[in-house]
């Protein structure tokens, strides 16, 4: 119950990395433990969903693999759906989550889905900005710099180190798109980097105009700002910046203020 207790404890944290080591140990004291099983579904999940895939997705790769790196080579990899419907058998069921335990199946052939339009590198939305996942914060921005310059030239990098990614701007589309196809999964002090473009653009070159597309109806927006507004990963419906360095947008932003958790998250980091 211990190991339990802590796993809980780590996850309500979201240091959902030490939550999944302490239900695996769970685990090895009692393999019966569904409840186990079923906290280490969801520490995986969320650990696949920090990295900038859908809960669905990560959902999905997480039942099928017996570990997040391995969930995470099957999606960078393109892995969709297997032909066998019955891989898992669900247990129990709680809060949208099954239980699900692995029943082997021998030469299950594997088919690609079409690939998502925020991983394809051939750039259709003519994006020039990568968000970038699976970077460790003791990753410096220099060094990220100088491997994404290779593609193109950079305009900024900004890190999330507590988020474990990173947002890297180009001077242009084309140099995005470069990056994307080399760096894809490429290892990093031991993870591989997953890149995608972010799902609410915003692209700045000159430090005065903001393009923001809206993907609803393709049409491009332009803006004046005096100010420049931060962009980066939202946690559920709760703003990020909200729980950290402040949200500059007010009563316009579109996600939520609880005011319980007003600099909640604020890190020695944070400017």
């Amino acid at each position: 119950k211990g190991y339990f207790r802590k796993g809980r404890a780590l996850a309500g944290l979201k240091m959902f990395a030490e939550a999944e080591k302490a239900f695996m140990q769970v685990l090895v004291l009692d393999k019966n433990s569904d409840d186990s099983v079923l906290e280490l579904l969801r520490v995986r999940t969320h650990q696949l969903m920090d990295m900038g895939f859908s809960p669905s997705q990560s959902e999905e790769a997480i039942k099928k693999y017996d570990s997040v790196q391995a969930a995470l080579d099957s999606l960078l990899a393109g892995v969709g759906e297997t032909t066998f419907n019955d891989m898992f058998i669900a247990d129990d069921e709680d809060e949208g989550f099954s239980v699900y335990r692995p029943v082997p199946v021998a030469n299950v052939p594997l088919v690609s889905h079409a690939t998502d339009t925020k991983m394809d590198s051939t750039n259709p939305e003519g994006l020039t900005a990568l968000w970038v996942g699976n970077v460790l914060p003791t990753v410096p921005e220099k060094r990220l710099t100088q491997l994404f310059s290779k593609f193109g030239q950079v305009s900024s990098v900004r890190l999330l180190p507590e988020k474990y990614c990173a947002f890297i701007n180009f001077k242009t589309k084309e140099g995005a798109g470069r990056a994307m196809a080399q760096l894809q999964g490429a290892d990093v002090d031991g993870l591989k980097l997953v890149i995608k473009f972010p799902d609410n653009p915003l692209s700045s070159n000159s430090g005065n105009l903001t393009i923001r597309k809206d993907m609803a109806n393709g049409v491009t927006k332009l803006g004046v700002r005096n100010t420049q507004k931060p962009s980066g990963p939202v946690n559920g419906d709760e703003c990020y910046f909200w729980k950290t360095t402040g949200c500059t947008f007010g009563s316009d932003c579109k996600y939520q203020h609880n005011p319980k958790s007003k600099g909640i998250e604020r890190k020695p980091w944070h400017k």
